[in-house]
């Protein structure tokens, strides 16, 4: 299987301040319905090349994810980026487009809809219904505290050399994420957060989509608990910057 070669993504680099662009792509890889898409600055044209030659089997190894990083590490330098700078990771997106797919028995009676401004503490620190009051959030909640939380996200674009955060109720797609609070771990609550709120987007008709990542076993199975199935994966250098 070949790889689709895209070239973007230095442009947000040159135009942004490290306030505005704290973290910068310079490579991705991301396989979905069998297809690889490589997302890649002409300086490190190279990496795609390279991952390009191996065999399928091998563009998603550690070791590659580990020569891919040496490799980008050598070219950021340009940019004033050092190896303490600069980290992989391997996104797994899960995806939910049907009721029936949904472990209902997940869900657990304390879990209910919740609002940044409902009065509740939150121990979490998600802050729930962020930048927009219509994004829907579930909790698991006890004795007038949110133990775990699920949240939409808002879609991120760039405008006018700016990034901004954006919200269409029209939107077909609806991303999610969860956090559970500190000591809460291993009791079912990020599990039951996640199908409630998951359960009502897709009775809205929606698509639900939830990225953990590879290194991240916990979220894995909250994913696993709930239903969701495997859409697609992305192999991601990110860069970060200081202010």
């Amino acid at each position: 299987m070949t790889i689709e070669i895209d070239c973007e993504g230095r442009e947000l680099f040159d135009t942004l301040t490290p306030e505005q662009l704290p973290v910068v792509l310079p490579f991705s890889l991301r396989e979905i319905d069998g297809e690889m898409t490589v997302s890649v600055w002409e300086e490190a044209l190279e990496i795609a090349h390279y991952v390009d030659s191996l065999p399928e089997e091998e563009r998603f190894s550690v070791g590659t994810m580990e020569t891919v990083r040496e490799m980008t590490v050598r070219v950021m330098k340009e940019f004033g980026f050092e190896d303490a700078d600069i980290e992989n990771n391997l996104l797994i997106t899960k995806v939910m487009e049907k009721e029936e797919e949904l472990n209902a028995g997940a869900i657990l009676p304390e879990t209910r809809f919740v609002k940044n401004d409902d009065g509740l503490e939150n121990l979490t620190s998600s802050p729930l219904n962020m930048y927009f009051d219509n994004l829907l959030a579930a909790g698991v909640v006890k004795d007038g505290k949110i133990l775990s939380a699920a949240a939409e996200n808002a879609r991120v674009y760039l405008e006018d050399g700016q990034l901004n955060y954006d919200f269409d109720e029209d939107d077909a797609v609806r991303d999610i994420c969860v956090e559970t609070a500190p000591g809460e771990e291993g009791k079912g609550y990020a599990a039951s957060a996640v199908a409630y709120l998951t359960r009502e987007l897709l009775r809205m008709g929606k698509v639900v989509t939830y990225t953990l990542r590879e290194d991240n076993p916990a979220s894995e199975r909250v994913a696993e608990k709930v239903g969701f199935r495997d859409k697609s994966k992305e192999f991601v250098v990110a860069c970060f910057r200081d202010e």
